[in-house]
């Protein structure tokens, strides 16, 4: 079960050094997670509280005003901590209903501690069962690291990687890099439209967001950067199938320098790649190519078979209020790379300072235009807009001569 990764409030109840524990309020919050156990005897022990305590008291530092901790409640909730614990009977005779009634509304879980309670013992337990778990958790991170190292030497592809890490922290992952470009895996199509939504926040990024997918749906999606300061890139979590937990966090963390790596070296690869893939293009255009076994050689050395059995068109795209922010290389790149997303055969390059589209035809179709709504639609996606001019040539059976 997911919640035996980690020493929850829940727990406490079955503890041998609590027997006779009562739960006061915040039943609701009883999974919780307790990383450490903390002893409060003074008033201003909020300034001193950590995230994931569970705070017992004895009520010393409040013997003469038990309203002080309806004061204090608030604050404890406001740091983070997890769990409070009132030993009643000797300093406060009995915990007040206003002290039930401020834990409930603030969502803290707010327990009875027995009498003969010995604070030292239940330090020792909470923490022996913590450092039982944690060491189970280290495995686990080991684990992770050990597969993901595994699968880098292996030379596996970002998708394969990211399917690894969906499969192990059982929600859907992807990668933004800094040009809000997603990796994901191929077949992940609700990653893919939280990735189209995630664009539109520039500027406004969150550790955790709601993002859009399909026609209405919403999902929380959480951030964790790939660099030492928060933004982009990063890595995207959608919490689908189960909510997100510190492990799941953590192994993405420790999993980062391999997905930086893996990153860099696919975008120097995608730019030696558009570099080389744009030559060939231009050489088609120009006439340069000897014949069609060169043409279809360098076009499966790129992903495009067959390029020798079509007809093919021409053509021009002007888009007015295209993004003058990307060069028109990172452009041509986008469009490519898109096409190629799609599975379609379209290829794009410049001619002076126009974006030029070669549309090879399937010779069994009598007729073009379902080509031409192949273009819009990596049109309509790379620039995210529906304004612009597609200028179609005639389609011509011989691919050399375009």
């Amino acid at each position: 079960m997911e919640h035996e990764k980690y020493f929850r409030c829940y727990e406490l109840l079955e503890m041998e050094s609590l027997k006779g524990i009562q739960v006061a309020a915040g039943r609701d919050y009883l999974n919780n997670i307790i990383d450490r156990v903390n002893i409060m005897e003074v008033p201003d022990i909020a300034n001193w509280s950590q995230s994931g305590e569970f705070l017992m008291t004895t009520g010393y530092a409040y013997m003469n005003d038990e309203h002080a901790f309806t004061e204090l409640i608030p604050k404890l909730k406001q740091k983070g901590i997890s769990a409070f614990g009132i030993k009643p009977k000797r300093f406060i005779h009995e915990i007040s209903q206003e002290i039930v009634d401020t834990a409930e509304q603030c969502g803290l879980p707010l327990f009875i501690l027995p009498p003969g309670t010995v604070f030292s013992n239940v330090v020792r337990e909470v923490m022996e069962r913590v450092f039982s778990k944690e060491a189970d958790n280290y495995m686990i991170l080991q684990n992770r690291i050990e597969t993901i190292s595994n699968m880098m030497l292996s030379n596996r592809s970002m998708s394969e990687i990211l399917g690894e890490i969906e499969k192990m922290i059982e929600n859907p992952v992807g990668v933004m890099d800094a040009g809000y470009s997603l990796y994901c895996v191929d077949e992940n199509m609700e990653m893919q439209e939280i990735g189209k939504s995630f664009s539109v926040h520039k500027g406004k990024l969150q550790p955790k967001m709601q993002l859009g997918y399909g026609a209405a749906g919403l999902s929380t999606v959480h951030l964790i950067p790939l660099g030492e300061r928060f933004g982009l890139p990063a890595v995207l979590v959608q919490e689908k199938n189960k909510p997100v937990n510190p492990l799941d966090v953590m192994s993405i963390r420790k999993l980062t320098p391999f997905l930086n790596v893996k990153l860099s070296s696919d975008k120097q690869y995608r730019t030696v790649r558009a570099k080389y893939f744009d030559q060939f293009l231009q050489d088609w255009l120009n006439g340069y190519l000897k014949n069609k076994k060169e043409l279809d050689l360098r076009g499966q050395s790129y992903g495009y078979t067959g390029l020798s059995e079509m007809k093919c068109r021409l053509a021009l795209i002007r888009v007015p209020e295209r993004n003058l922010e990307s060069p028109d290389e990172i452009i041509l790149q986008l469009l490519n790379d898109t096409a190629l997303k799609k599975k379609q055969k379209t290829m794009f390059t410049k001619v002076t300072d126009n974006i030029v589209a070669i549309l090879p035809i399937d010779k069994k179709s009598p007729e073009g235009g379902m080509e031409l709504e192949g273009l819009q639609d990596i049109i309509n996606q790379v620039y995210q807009t529906d304004s612009y001019s597609i200028y179609a040539g005639n389609i011509n059976e011989e691919v050399l001569h375009l």
